[in-house]
């Protein structure tokens, strides 16, 4: 599964998502795992947000629609070129 166009990784060492736009408050940016029967689990290349130290400085969540999906949601408006941060 493609990134959505509004996200991109850095070059660097370390695996960070940036914004390649301003992106709203509330945006469903897509799938981030699914579970299945028997416990296997498959992440999308959202899985690779990093977790944010500080969690009142995260501006993404994992939400689930209760089917064993989770996407990734934001939780702030987020300004372009600004790293996404999961909030656990």
């Amino acid at each position: 599964m493609d990134l959505p166009k509004s996200i991109q990784f850095n070059d660097g060492q370390c695996i960070k998502m940036y914004a390649t736009e301003d992106i709203p408050i509330n945006t469903n940016l897509g799938i981030f795992q699914v579970e299945y029967a028997k416990g296997k689990v498959i992440y999308t290349s959202l899985s690779m947000i990093r977790v944010s130290e500080e969690s009142y400085n995260a501006n993404c969540v994992r939400r689930t629609n209760n089917l064993k999906e989770y996407y990734l949601s934001t939780i702030i408006d987020i300004k372009k070129g600004e790293e996404l941060t999961l909030k656990m």
